[in-house]
């Protein structure tokens, strides 16, 4: 398919002022930069202090029991198991784990028409310039939705298409209680950091959309899929 091209022209007076508006701009940001380096610089310093406090405070224990000894303070566990103890669902699916989760992350794509574009910008005679734009279009994954309908080529429009109420992207929940070896929680912030995902296989055959109630089948290669008018949804 060709692509489509479209043009357009700017002015020298239009360009001036654009140059102008620039200017401008620059020299508010540096005079912005710095009170904003003054206080980065401060939030380093604070942080440093911390952890400087932090490495000569902690105090290594066992992971077995807590003692009344340590409590409220900053204590270093190495070896032990986590363990989620409450419920985690999505807030897209019909999926949720009782216990033993703590992180539930959905990865969601859509098979669509993308449209890309490059620029070209021109010299013109009396200062002005040329910019020609070219649209080209292919068919891929992708993780953002792409609105077909303000497409440049008119045939393009209206192709992509997606169950009511899906959003791509990623989405996490993480498990309201983390227990820590023998009789420790860890804090919503360090549960936050858990990152070590591994695909699960305990949902079944097929997973519903809550918000249309469409089911997404399980593929034998990985994910699961739904098929709607020619498109086709990743989960």
């Amino acid at each position: 398919q060709e692509p489509v091209t479209t043009t357009t022209h700017e002015s020298f007076f239009s360009r001036l002022q654009d140059s102008l508006t620039a200017f401008i701009v620059g020299w508010v940001l540096i005079v912005f930069s710095i009170p904003i380096l003054w206080f980065n610089e401060s939030r380093a310093a604070q942080s440093e202090s911390l952890v400087t406090f932090a490495r000569g405070g902690v105090r290594t224990v066992d992971d077995k029991e807590p003692h009344d000894e340590n409590l409220n303070c900053l204590v270093h566990i190495q070896g032990a198991n986590m363990h989620g103890a409450a419920r985690v669902a999505d807030k897209q699916f019909d999926v949720s784990m009782d216990s033993g989760c703590i992180k539930l992350m959905s990865s969601v794509e859509v098979y669509q028409v993308v449209q890309h574009e490059t620029k070209e910008e021109r010299e013109k005679l009396g200062g002005g310039k040329e910019t020609v734009t070219k649209y080209i279009y292919t068919e891929e994954w992708s993780n953002i939705w792409h609105d077909s309908q303000g497409y440049q080529d008119t045939q393009q429009r209206g192709r992509n298409s997606k169950p009511t109420g899906l959003d791509l992207g990623s989405q996490t929940e993480t498990c309201r209680r983390v227990e820590y070896g023998g009789g420790f929680l860890l804090s919503d912030a360090l549960a936050e950091q858990c990152s070590a995902f591994r695909p699960m296989e305990k949902f079944g055959e097929k997973v519903r959309l809550k918000t249309a109630g469409v089911d997404f089948k399980k593929s034998a290669e990985s994910g699961y899929y739904v098929y709607s008018r020619g498109a086709s949804s990743q989960q």
